[in-house]
């Protein structure tokens, strides 16, 4: 049996839909149909039910899943354990950082690259939580206060947070934050409401944008569209924002972290420890 195989069938199993499955694997839904359609005349069972809405496992499907999930699970711990054991620091370094970066970390990566010649890194710049058990990436860089159990890492810095605006927002709506415009950014673990009354008590707040992204969401702060809430390194940079608050919410911690069976990896030690001795205040205020 192609591992492949086991892959695709998963990630539609998991997704649903050929386009969403497509796109967690870096191909085309063309290719996961062909897959799809080869695993089952491989196997000559009908896995999936093609239905308007999407793909629904058969019951042949849900019967085969939990193997599949023991082989994919017996795979990545193969080959965590090969990276875990890996003492030559070259090859490619797969590394995640949030979109937009909270900071500006290119100084610091060009000069682990420069000091590490012999290693190359992959970047995806998301603020989804990557799947570090499925190697979907082996070094992320995420704000957070709170570190999944089974990461491990080190803080890098505090990043002050506090709710923002331009200056022409300001001007035709005031400074008020109850019952003003908010822009927001859409992937928070609670309910808007909830999400503002927990900082500042707002008993009232009118959305006027969700954004999937902080890019998104900045650009729309900075074209007056509303309130929206960024961190004081991120605003600092942007002239157009001021401060509504006399001081900030809270602060977020800027983390790298790794899984505890890659922590060992040679080049993966080397990179987290230079990003962790890197004075990432001081290219902060550079950048400023």
């Amino acid at each position: 049996m192609d591992w492949d195989n086991v892959r695709f069938f998963l990630a539609v199993a998991r997704l649903g839909t050929l386009s969403r499955a497509a796109k967690s694997l870096g191909v085309t839904h063309v290719t996961v149909s062909r897959r799809i359609d080869r695993l089952e005349g491989l196997l000559k069972e009908t896995l999936f039910n093609r239905l308007q809405s999407g793909y629904s496992l058969t019951a042949v499907g849900e019967d085969i899943l939990p193997e599949a999930e023991a082989v994919e699970q017996a795979f990545i711990g193969f080959q965590r354990q090969v990276l875990s054991k890996s003492e030559t620091p070259t090859g490619e370094l797969s590394i995640s950082l949030p979109e937009p970066c909270a900071i500006d970390l290119a100084p610091a990566l060009a000069g682990f690259l420069e000091s590490h010649p012999q290693i190359n890194l992959r970047i995806s710049s998301t603020m989804d939580t990557l799947n570090l058990n499925q190697l979907e990436a082996e070094v992320v860089v995420r704000v957070t206060n709170k570190p999944p159990e089974m990461l491990v890492g080190r803080e890098l810095m505090k990043l002050p947070y506090g709710p923002y605006a331009a200056k022409r927002y300001v001007e035709a709506h005031g400074r008020g934050l109850d019952n003003a415009n908010w822009v927001i950014w859409q992937n928070v673990e609670t309910r808007v409401e909830d999400y503002l009354a927990a900082f500042a008590g707002i008993k009232h707040s009118r959305v006027v944008i969700h954004s999937d992204t902080n890019t998104q969401m900045l650009h729309a702060l900075k074209a007056g569209c509303g309130i929206g809430i960024v961190t004081q390194q991120v605003a600092e940079t942007c002239p157009e924002l001021i401060p509504l608050s006399p001081k900030p919410w809270g602060e977020m911690g800027l983390w790298i972290l790794t899984h505890r069976n890659l922590r060992y990896s040679k080049r993966i030690k080397q990179f987290m420890q230079y990003m962790g001795d890197y004075d990432l205040r001081e290219t902060t205020k550079q950048t400023l």
